[in-house]
Parts: structure tokens; C-alpha cells; sequence
């Protein structure tokens, strides 16, 4: 098959080869349906937006929601769209994205806990913004230009962070006269995340969206009391050392008080390590202790220093390697 006059190859996978102009965009190559809940794809395997626009052969994958990429795409832009709802409902709070928490996401308000009426309203407003289709831009501007922009949006540590850089250029996303800093990719506009689900939970809300194995589709959300206890505490103690950002955490050390950071953060693990101790020797039947955790995540030092904490209570225990 010869190729038309003008046109260049591009291979699809699992789809066959197109022969498109130079210029045209990924958004006009990958029809609608082309994968489900597409949200980017990758060209000659680099990860690139839809509004990405080739300009010589290439190979072509899309990139949905079955895909970790596709995943965080797809999270990172309905926490944009959330954050965009915030501001249009309540611009004088501060929306701050937590931590996963089951099958969800975690959000707070600064210094505010929202009733069950606003977060429904937020959802509401959500689902309007999905669907009038907005662009989510992808801009170059100035750092002292968004920062400008961040700063009216109350979003002061995006702007202390944004200090750091040179004055030079930096890649902002734009939706509706809404701005956010971010290193990676969205989608390029809201009727691409037609699926989510916001609900109140504790001081905060749940945000979720489709898994990568769900097919568009939501799970019911799964509580697990024992972890968001464990975040809870995680943010005390930051609030304790004066770190509840990375802004927070760079000043510090900017005035020279990383030292001091570190050592109440180690005194602070030695006293839970000591808890966790006193818990297993209260229980005499406890024989036996397992230690789960991804590699390099602290497992072997965890063992040792809740080794060290049980012989302080007259305990002698045995690791895996001294059976072996």
C-alpha cells in the first residue's frame, strides 16, 4: 500500500496504521472509544498528552485507565477538577490532598472540617464541570507570573516551593481561570473524567475513582480505621515539628534547624517502638511477631529496634535468620 502524498505513517497498536498529516494531534488520531477511558499515550514509548502533536512516524499505544500511567493521569486530573470546585464554592478555604486511604483518596480542608451538604455540592459541581467539556490547558508562563496566580488561589505552599526555581519558565495547568503547579500530565479537558465519587469522611473527604481493573467502574469504598488512625497521627507529629508541608519542612532547613527535625523524629519513633513493645509483652500468649513491608521499605531496622525495645522488657527474641 503506497502512502498518500503529505501524509506519514503512524502505527497504532492494536489498531492498525494510519497515514495522517504532519501536525495532527494524538486527540485527532485516537478516535473516540479507542480505549476505555483513554487519557494519554505513549509515542515510541515515551508517555505524552493528547494534545501531543506528531510530526514524523512513529509508533503509537493509548494509554487508559487499566494502566498505572492512565491511573495516576486520571487521579491527578480529578483532584485538579476538585481543587477548581473548591475554589468556585468556597474560595476562601484551602483544599490539601492527603493520602490514599483504602480505595480512596484523602482530602482536607485547612482549618476547617466540611459538613455532609458541602461535600455533596462539591460532587454536584463536579459533575457540571465534566460535563461542559472545559480544555485543561497546559501552559509556559513566567515562575513569578504563577506564582501570582497561586497566590490568589491561596495556595501558599505551591508558592514557596515555586521560590526555589530560577526565574525563568515553568509548565502550569489552566481550567477555567484555575491554575495548578504539577510535574507530569492531565488530560486535556473535564469530560474525560466523567467517573469519581466524593463523600465526607472524619475531618476531611474521600475521593475515589475507577481502579485499574474495574473498567470505568467504582468499587464500594472499603474503611480501614486502623491506617487513617495511623495518618492521623502521622499529621500530629508534623504538625509537632513545624512540617505539615515540604515548604514548611525547606524553611526549616534553610535556618539550619534539620538537626534538631531529625532528632525529636527519632526520639518520637523510639517512643512508639517502645509502645509497640509494651503491647506485645502484656499479651503473654503473642510467640510469634510478623513484620510485613515492600523492599527497602525499613523492615530489617524496624526488627531491630523493636529487638532492642522487647529485650528492654526481659524478653529474649529470636529474628528469622537466627532460626535459619
Amino acid at each position: 500500500m503506497m502512502m498518500p502524498d503529505d501524509t506519514m505513517a503512524v502505527a497504532v497498536k492494536n489498531q492498525g496504521t494510519y497515514y495522517v498529516k504532519p501536525g495532527t494531534t494524538l486527540a485527532e488520531l485516537l478516535p473516540d472509544g479507542a480505549a476505555d477511558l483513554l487519557v494519554a499515550a505513549k509515542v515510541d514509548n515515551y508517555l505524552r498528552d493528547l494534545n501531543f502533536v506528531l510530526d514524523k512516524p512513529c509508533n503509537v499505544e493509548a494509554v487508559d485507565l487499566s494502566s498505572e500511567n492512565g491511573f495516576r493521569i486520571y487521579r491527578r486530573s480529578v483532584v485538579f477538577m476538585l481543587a477548581k470546585a473548591c475554589y468556585d464554592l468556597f474560595p476562601e478555604r484551602g483544599l490539601v490532598t492527603k493520602n490514599s486511604l483504602s480505595n480512596g483518596l484523602y482530602c482536607e480542608f485547612l482549618a476547617c472540617r466540611p459538613s455532609a451538604e458541602e461535600v455533596a455540592a462539591l460532587e454536584q459541581h463536579m459533575k457540571e464541570l465534566s460535563c461542559k467539556n472545559i480544555p485543561i490547558n497546559k501552559l509556559q508562563i513566567k515562575v513569578k507570573e504563577a506564582e501570582k496566580h497561586l497566590q490568589r488561589q491561596n495556595q501558599h505552599e505551591k508558592v514557596s516551593l515555586l521560590k526555589g526555581l530560577p526565574d525563568s519558565m515553568v509548565e502550569i495547568y489552566e481550567l477555567d481561570g484555575y491554575y495548578e503547579y504539577t510535574y507530569d500530565f492531565m488530560v486535556i479537558n473535564t469530560g474525560m473524567i466523567p467517573t469519581f465519587r466524593i463523600f465526607k469522611y472524619d475531618a476531611g473527604m474521600i475521593l475515589q475513582i475507577p481502579g485499574t481493573r474495574n473498567k470505568g467502574l467504582l468499587r464500594p469504598y472499603k474503611e480501614q480505621k486502623k491506617i487513617a488512625n495511623l495518618f492521623n497521627e502521622a499529621k500530629e507529629w508534623a504538625g509537632m515539628l513545624q512540617t505539615p508541608n515540604v515548604a514548611a519542612l525547606n524553611e526549616i532547613i534553610k535556618r539550619g534547624g534539620l538537626d534538631e527535625i531529625i532528632r525529636v523524629n527519632e526520639a518520637l519513633h523510639e517512643k512508639k517502638f517502645a509502645f509497640i513493645a509494651d503491647q506485645i509483652c502484656q499479651d503473654e500468649n503473642i510467640r510469634l511477631i510478623l513484620i510485613a513491608g515492600p523492599s527497602a521499605s525499613g523492615k530489617t531496622t524496624f526488627a531491630q529496634r523493636l529487638h532492642t525495645q522487647l529485650r528492654v522488657n526481659g524478653k529474649k527474641p529470636v529474628d528469622r535468620k537466627s532460626v535459619v
